[in-house]
């Protein structure tokens, strides 16, 4: 690979958007036609316990990605076996935390618990293909998110809505993805699932002491929600869930194009190459972001009216998922630099990922303290905190990896790039103030979407036209990317 692969990580943008748009749609039904006790449960469960559920596959995730992408032998029969763990665990605390913490009955915790083991093993897969077929990884994904979104709409609207029937909904199609996933690692990978696991299992338990690190770090991170359950109350939990569904199109599309930057700089060691297409993603996704941010209510309006207690934590969270979308660029572009593979890596993965848990582990911190001694306060204030406390936990994050890893040439590309980043964020803030809606916001879903569209897509044709036009560097990268898809058009009609 001998340039920064542009097509390949817009392409997985495109795709994976794709799916989150579809993902985005439910989410809103979800919220709309559960109750808050339900959603908050549902997203417990697909959010949270699942962070818990997949230990194994969170400990030895980099490494599986690492080996597979360098395609060291047994790593694929290692990484089934793994996904194959997580499955089981999945279950069993799928089912535990549901029926205990959420308090649902005891068919919805079973019906969880399968829906967790199901997503778990999706999980493995998913981090396999990821590493071996990253474009076909975002066409998996928009498929599964079509079956979800059908069965979930059935689940939803032929007859009274349950959390029941929506697990059920969610196991289902998660059990299709996999299986197709599956068989697609196994085209691209098959006689290596025949090999014996235990040499690289026991290869990645010897060199495991940085990931444990990171593991357990991000496993205390998650905890945010079951610390909040107490503290904070079933209507927090939910509004910060919507919070994240609002960014997640914009910060997930985009995170899952920026993943592909670790191997590409894992392979070519080009990291002002991973920097550039880091500020292009950034530079593209932010104006989605902030326009959501300078209009918090509108946004609030097309998921749920009742929590339009929340919109100035929603403003938050929309400038938080930039600062993430920056965050993933610079942890994938600091893992690809590590060039060593195996045990050769340790110790630099281990000082990297030390530092790295300095963020998660303040957050929970200071996110336990708060909650505690606001308890009692305005749902409004609670919610207003954690958003916060959030977006702080992420700035430490870009500073440490920034001060830390990037190396010298790496720091003056960044700023070479950070002047126009700032510069566009407040061209984006202008248009979002030219272009506001021109209704109040609407209980109906369609008309809350009417209004937002109305005024919204014009602003962003505004903002990319002229973004497009006084930057040379997009303007050539636009070009090539239209010359690249005219050549496969043409080869594809011949």
């Amino acid at each position: 690979m001998s340039r920064t692969p542009t097509r390949l990580i817009f392409g997985r943008i495109v795709l994976y958007g794709a799916a989150l748009v579809l993902n985005i749609a439910v989410s809103i039904l979800l919220a709309r036609r559960l109750s808050d006790v339900d959603y908050a449960a549902y997203q417990y469960a697909t959010k949270r316990i699942i962070t818990y559920a997949t230990i194994p596959i969170g400990l030895f995730g980099v490494w599986m990605y690492r080996y597979l992408v360098t395609r060291r032998r047994g790593s694929f029969a290692a990484g089934l076996a793994l996904s194959l763990l997580s499955g089981l665990m999945g279950i069993v605390l799928g089912f535990a935390l549901e029926y205990v913490e959420a308090k649902v009955g005891f068919l919805v915790a079973v019906a969880a618990g399968v829906a967790v083991m199901m997503q778990s093993v999706m999980g493995g897969i998913t981090t396999m293909m990821d590493a071996v077929r990253p474009l076909r990884l975002g066409l998996l994904l928009l498929i599964y998110r079509l079956l979800y979104s059908l069965l979930i709409i059935l689940a939803l609207y032929v007859e009274v809505p349950s959390l029941l029937q929506v697990f059920i909904a969610t196991s289902i199609s998660i059990s299709i993805a996999t299986a197709l996933g599956f068989r697609w690692l196994y085209e691209a990978l098959g006689r290596e699932a025949l090999e014996s696991p235990w040499n690289t299992l026991n290869e990645w338990a010897r060199t495991s002491r940085p990931l444990i690190i990171a593991y357990v770090t991000g496993f205390v991170a998650s905890l945010d929600a079951t610390i909040a359950y107490p503290l904070a109350g079933p209507n927090v939990v939910a509004a910060f869930f919507i919070a994240a569904a609002v960014a997640t199109l914009v910060r997930e599309s985009s995170n899952t194009g920026l993943r592909y930057l670790h191997a590409y700089v894992l392979t070519t060691s080009d990291v002002a190459g991973g920097l550039r297409m880091a500020f292009l993603v950034t530079m593209l996704a932010a104006p989605l972001l902030i326009y959501a941010a300078v209009h918090p209510l509108y946004i609030i309006y097309v998921f749920n009216y009742k929590y339009s207690w929340a919109s100035m934590a929603l403003a938050i969270f929309m400038i938080t998922a930039i600062i993430e979308i920056v965050n993933a660029g610079l942890s994938n572009i600091v893992m690809g630099s590590i060039s060593e593979v195996g045990e050769e890596s340790l110790p630099k993965f281990e000082r990297l990922n030390i530092m790295a848990s300095v963020p998660s582990l303040i957050y929970v911190v200071v996110l336990t303290a708060a909650l505690a001694v606001l308890k009692g306060e305005a749902a409004t204030v609670l919610i207003t905190a954690w958003s916060l406390i959030y977006m702080a936990r992420f700035m430490i994050s870009v500073a440490i990896y920034y001060s830390k890893f990037v190396p010298d040439y790496g720091k003056s590309v960044i700023r070479s790039y950070a002047g126009r980043l700032l510069a566009y964020a407040a061209l984006a803030v202008l248009f979002s103030l030219l272009f506001k809606p021109l209704e109040p916001p609407s209980k109906s879903l369609l008309k809350s979407i009417y209004v937002l569209a109305e005024m919204g897509v014009p602003y962003l044709a505004a903002y990319y036209g002229v973004i497009i036009l006084i930057d040379k560097s997009l303007r050539a990268t636009a070009v090539r990317l239209l010359r690249s898809s005219l050549r496969q058009w043409e080869a594809a009609s011949s």
